[in-house]
């Protein structure tokens, strides 16, 4: 920081040493586990079912594997001797007070222990694997507890190792379990990672996104798995990155599988399946789609799905393969899409956008650009500029609404009840739902305006040509002259256009 040339405040360096301090009690509880797992006799067995799991001596090592003694004071005796108190092995979330007598006692008992890394590798927290004792009151897994340096949401398990393999092969693969990540990892798909003990969150998310939008899900293979699986790819889906799925065999996880044939899980990898196919297979396999009710329950799986995709051209593509598969017309399921997205709207505002005539897709590439641009200005506090550029393409009906929210401000209901007809009310309302549909950004603006800059151009070059063969039919050679240099100004904006997208 002082090399950056910021001053810290008081506050900032006592949390930034509290930090630092939490960083070095987990080092060095790290170290406490492995040197646990080496040399007692409890540990030896531990390695003996890591070995048997098929992780390699190099791979224990590698992430750090450790072992926590079946003890209540073992850990904490350890860190005290280093001259750390228990209240800060408490913060570290390495230990609990006692409620019965004074004093605190390890989280971690006769558990084989994951060391839990930041992006930078450092140790942050813990993941304990209850090992030969049986215990009804705590579960399988138990994880370091919120603390100042380690924040679940905010966690992937293994990407301090995967980080430069997810942008390299330029794909994340998400499992479930730590074990997965490192026998995937050990494997070769160096781009593997884990929610750490919990969901797939936004915030995980977004850490993959950085380095990749394309994931491919292997989370395990029961009703539980497939749940985890939905609500993992619709939050990505969400959040515009492309979802495949691993299908794994009836009853294994990854680590099963790659302990068993590991050339078998690469393979497996490399030809995962769309997740949106996927899901139309499977609930196809489990309705008849040639019946009613068929149609009706898979539609009801499959377009909820659909509505999360943020792309509107990805979305349209999995609406016309869904209509192929259910034998039905493409507008059909455009409008039951449509009463998914307004589920919250109310009825009376899903039976005005249905009686509209208008509510399908817009009928032409001019309308459906049109259309973009009022889906992201009803929806975004938008600078002057972009406005006045707005209006020069927009029609008079959307350019009146544009004005009305001027005065009314960004509140649907209120500019909907402030325009003059019932025409432009249904126009603003079928705007409003249909930017539901469409995720626009700034840039997506831009782009639409160039687009427009151009279609314009082409009918200015399209009447232009008219007159010129008109005019030399005619041999009106001044006129003619004046249009034949207006056409080659036309057709050198288009040109630019088409190379640079630069509008004017």
């Amino acid at each position: 920081a002082q090399r950056a040339g910021v001053v810290l405040k008081q506050q900032d360096k006592k949390t930034v040493s509290q930090k630092t301090e939490l960083l070095a009690i987990c080092e060095l509880a790290a170290k406490f586990f492995t040197r646990q797992l080496e040399a007692s006799q409890a540990g030896q067995k531990a390695r003996a079912y890591l070995e048997k799991r098929g992780l390699s001596v190099k791979t224990v090592k590698d992430w750090r594997l450790g072992w926590a003694p079946d003890g209540w004071d073992g850990l904490n005796q350890f860190l005290q001797s280093k001259g750390y108190a228990a209240a800060k092995i408490v913060a570290a979330g390495l230990a609990i007070k006692s409620e019965k007598k004074p004093g605190i006692y390890d989280r971690f008992r006769s558990r084989i222990m994951f060391p839990l890394f930041d992006l930078h590798g450092q140790v942050i927290g813990f993941a304990g694997r209850i090992f030969n004792k049986e215990d009804d009151r705590q579960g399988k897994y138990i994880n370091t507890p919120q603390t100042e340096i380690y924040d679940k949401s905010r966690v992937l398990y293994g990407i301090h190792n995967a980080k430069n393999s997810l942008r390299q092969q330029d794909r994340g693969v998400l499992v479930e379990g730590n074990l997965d990540v490192i026998l995937s990892q050990q494997a070769g798909v160096l781009e593997t990672v884990a929610a750490s003990g919990t969901a797939l969150g936004q915030q995980q998310l977004k850490i993959i996104k950085r380095y990749t939008t394309n994931l491919i899900l292997a989370f395990d293979d029961d009703a539980a798995g497939l749940a985890a699986t939905k609500k993992a790819a619709a939050l990505a889906l969400g959040m515009d990155c492309a979802v495949k799925i691993v299908n794994l065999p009836s009853g294994q996880d990854p680590a099963d599988l790659i302990a068993k044939d590991k050339e078998k899980w690469v393979k497996k990898i490399a030809l995962a399946t769309d997740f949106v196919e996927f899901l139309i297979k499977k609930t196809k396999a489990a309705f008849d789609p040639q019946t009613t009710e068929g149609k009706r329950k898979i539609a009801a799986e499959i377009l909820p799905l659909i509505k999360k995709i943020s792309n509107p051209i990805e979305r349209a593509s999995w609406l016309s393969r869904l209509a192929a598969v259910l034998s039905t017309n493409e507008r059909y399921l455009h409008e039951a899409l449509q009463k998914v997205v307004y589920g919250s709207r109310g009825a009376t505002a899903k039976k005005q956008a249905q009686d509209d005539k208008k509510n399908g897709p817009p009928s032409t590439r001019e309308e459906k650009i049109h259309n973009l641009i009022m889906a992201y200005l009803l929806k975004n506090k938008t600078d002057k500029k972009l406005l006045w550029q707005a209006e020069k393409f927009l029609p008079p009906n959307l350019r009146q609404i544009l004005r009305t929210q001027q005065q009314t401000g960004p509140d649907g209901k209120k500019l909907i009840a402030s325009l003059p007809d019932q025409k432009l009310q249904k126009d603003c309302q079928r705007l409003l739902f249909w930017g539901e549909e469409n995720q626009i950004t700034e840039n997506d603006l831009k782009t639409c305006f160039v687009e427009l800059e151009k279609i314009n151009l082409k009918k200015k070059i399209q009447a232009l040509g008219e007159q010129i063969t008109k005019q030399e039919k005619k041999k009106q050679a001044g006129p003619l002259k004046k249009n034949l240099l207006l056409l080659q100004k036309f057709l050198e904006e288009l040109n630019n256009l088409e190379n640079n997208g630069q509008t004017s």
